[in-house]
């Protein structure tokens, strides 16, 4: 089966980026850690300021972004409306047909409730290689995956992508 890469999904996921590495960026200029950003005009170094980075360097930089990314949430206008998105990166501690629990690498573990309308993908490894369709019946406990939902208190999966698969 083939795969679509739309400009709506292309933005929500630079949108997302955007937002976790701002976050990122605030916790360096508290800690006052130097990531090329904030350097002085006097100082070296052998990255470029994000500004001064090609499309190239920003989407590599982004990539690097996404890979070490365990959990986090973030809330964004839609409609008018505030709506909270959740990732969770980790292994399957428990699977369903109404829910997938994610225990992920900092020992947090997040429940998701899936619907008919979460979409799921199996054999993802990151490295351009896209996977299949599937359905949650096919994911299975201690698999490496990556949910994203939205809500409120309670998080309804969106997208499930099993790495193992």
């Amino acid at each position: 089966m083939s795969f679509r890469i739309t400009a709506r999904g292309v933005a929500v996921a630079g949108a997302t980026a955007a937002v976790i590495a701002g976050a990122g960026g605030a916790a360096l200029a508290v800690t006052g850690g130097n990531h090329g950003t904030h350097a002085s005009a006097s100082a070296t170094s052998a990255r470029p300021a994000c500004h001064h980075r090609t499309p190239l360097q920003r989407a590599r930089h982004w990539r690097r972004l996404a890979e070490r990314v365990v959990h986090g949430q973030i809330v964004v206008h839609r409609d008018g409306q505030l709506v909270t998105h959740d990732v969770a990166v980790g292994t399957v501690s428990a699977v369903s047909a109404t829910s997938i629990s994610v225990h992920t690498a900092d020992g947090t573990t997040e429940t998701f409730a899936v619907t008919p309308t979460t979409r799921v993908r199996t054999g993802v490894s990151g490295r351009g290689r896209i996977g299949s369709r599937a359905t949650i019946s096919q994911v299975g406990a201690g698999d490496a995956v990556i949910v994203a939902g939205t809500g409120a208190t309670t998080f309804t999966a969106k997208h499930v992508i099993d790495r193992a698969g």
